[in-house]
């Protein structure tokens, strides 16, 4: 009988000695062995098996050590030890961790992949489907770019636009460069809406001079000094000498008495006729182009909302989700914000609380997170944020264990009359540890700038040793997506080629389908 045995693997044959195999641990080689002594004597094995996944097995025989190949994937060798009946604890560990570190990553792939199947979809309607069906699906498919096509793209990026113009307009109305003078107009129909005094005194004089945005110079007073006659803000109202009596006039000394009842003396230096002071708004409108604009964005975004809700599956599933909620809520608080003007005209002219229902609008900025959820990039972050919200959970518990610890040294370190409180602490010691250092706070003795360099220090490393868990699982799943949609569009240019490839032949009523080469003759 011989001493060794010969293994043909692939047709790489390899000649291993008898008592290495009978002498090594439990595996499928040794029955195949043990059946092999029993019926050949020529001990020969044949197998069609991975060659370099056998060259990792035979090396446990001979070395007692189980490594997965460089070359190989730790799936397809799981498999192979699964053929072989041998234990993935026979691994060494370090392989054993680059085994843990793919089943890790494939669940994480997987259920990734379960995420993105189990968005709710609109199920494509049968063939039997009415029309307004098959319409409203295609409707909803479009508007939530659900199937990506030419009409999708434009409908995204004109929802994009139009969502940074709304915002943009928000933010400019409060510039005074795009601010303009009220018209004396204007200023007739807020004294009339607000019911101010002395209106039919200015009347005939306001809309005289309807368009212009000076108030009528009609004698008036000179050496009035800024807020003489207002106990309100000069920025809003002043005051001109309307003519009362043309008849009578005043020269010299004229004492006046202003609205909170105290004697102004005044000097004229020249006679005016007799009047009275009148006051009149004097404020800041936004010009027309935004407003033009801004009602542009209002109806678009109306349009946008009467046809998701008449295309979409469930209302009810609809305003589940939270963007949707303070998408409409913008929405209803804009027309809320027009109605109040439109009872109480003078509101339009005035900063107030009722300005606090256009500022609402402001929500409608969450829209872009709706408007990128169907983007790769975005569901891959979504879910990042979903999966590693325990991580992201213990880097916020450690950013405020050190916020605590640092800010009462801090109180402890520093003088009173510069950190008045551990409050203040605290956010001096989020603004370090984050490493944004405003500089409005900074450490003046030795204490506390040590504590400093200690927070600061201690900011960068948090940040350092886990944000990159977050940062990887996003390659991750994004490297994955990535190759998902390359494949998808192979093997839909692959299928392109072989249906032109396919022709079919009619021969006695008998159908024969064939492939061949472009460059074929038939």
């Amino acid at each position: 009988m011989t001493d060794r045995v010969h293994i043909d693997v692939g047709g790489q044959v390899y000649t291993i000695p008898c008592d290495l195999i009978e002498n090594g641990p439990q595996s499928r080689l040794q029955e195949m062995y043990r059946s092999a002594s029993t019926t050949s004597k020529t001990y020969r094995i044949c197998l069609d098996r991975p060659v370099e996944m056998f060259s990792a097995i035979l090396a446990m025989y001979q070395t007692g050590e189980l490594h997965i190949p460089m070359t190989s994937c730790p799936g397809a060798f799981m498999n192979e030890l699964a053929f072989w009946e041998i234990p993935v604890e026979k691994l060494s560990m370090c392989c054993y961790n680059r085994l843990q570190c793919f089943l890790d990553e494939q669940e994480t792939l997987k259920k990734f992949r379960d995420s993105l199947e189990g968005d709710t979809h609109p199920k494509l309607p049968q063939s039997s489907a009415s029309c307004i069906q098959t319409a409203r699906y295609k409707l909803w498919s479009l508007v939530e770019y659900r199937q990506p096509s030419l009409a999708a793209r434009i409908y995204f990026v004109l929802t994009f636009f139009m969502v940074l113009l709304s915002i943009f307009i928000l933010a400019v109305k409060t510039d005074s460069s795009f601010q303009r003078a009220m018209t004396n107009c204007e200023r007739l129909e807020y004294m009339i809406s607000a019911g101010m005094e002395d209106v039919d005194l200015v009347r005939e004089t306001l809309e005289k001079y309807c368009d212009e945005d000076t108030i009528p110079n009609q004698h008036v007073v000179e050496g009035l000094r800024r807020g003489e006659f207002e106990d309100e803000s000069y920025d809003y109202f002043t005051e001109f000498y309307i003519t009362v009596d043309g008849n009578d006039t005043l020269s010299g000394e004229y004492t006046f008495n202003s609205t909170d009842n105290s004697s102004i003396p005044l000097v004229l230096k020249s006679p005016y006729p007799k009047g009275k002071f009148v006051k009149v708004p004097n404020m800041k409108v936004t010009v027309y182009i935004l407003t033009v604009l801004e009602v542009i964005t209002l109806v678009y975004f109306t349009g946008d909302l009467v046809v998701r809700l008449l295309s979409c599956p469930s209302v009810i599933q609809y305003f589940v989700s939270i963007i949707n909620i303070t998408d409409a809520l913008a929405l209803v608080c804009t027309y809320a914000h027009l109605l109040v003007l439109y009872v109480y005209e003078h509101q339009r002219y005035r900063d107030g609380m009722i300005d606090l229902l256009e500022y609402s609008q402001m929500l409608r900025a969450l829209r872009l997170f709706r408007v990128v959820s169907n983007i790769r990039a975005g569901k891959v972050l979504a879910y990042s944020i979903r999966a590693n919200f325990k991580d992201l959970s213990i880097l916020f518990l450690f950013l405020v264990a050190g916020v605590c610890t640092f800010a009462s040294c801090f109180y402890i370190a520093e003088d009173k009359m510069d950190v008045s409180s551990i409050l203040i602490g605290w956010y001096w010691a989020i603004v370090t540890m984050t490493t944004v250092g405003y500089g409005d706070i900074s450490p003046k003795t030795p204490f506390g700038r040590f504590v400093a360099c200690v927070c600061g220090i201690s900011g960068v490393l948090l940040f350092a040793l886990t944000l990159p868990i977050f940062a990887n699982h996003f390659i991750t799943l994004y490297q994955h997506t990535d190759t998902r949609s390359a494949f998808r569009k192979f093997r839909g240019s692959e299928s392109r080629n072989n249906s032109d490839n396919q022709f079919t032949i009619e021969d006695k009523g008998e159908k024969v389908t064939s492939i061949v080469k472009k460059n074929d003759k038939v």
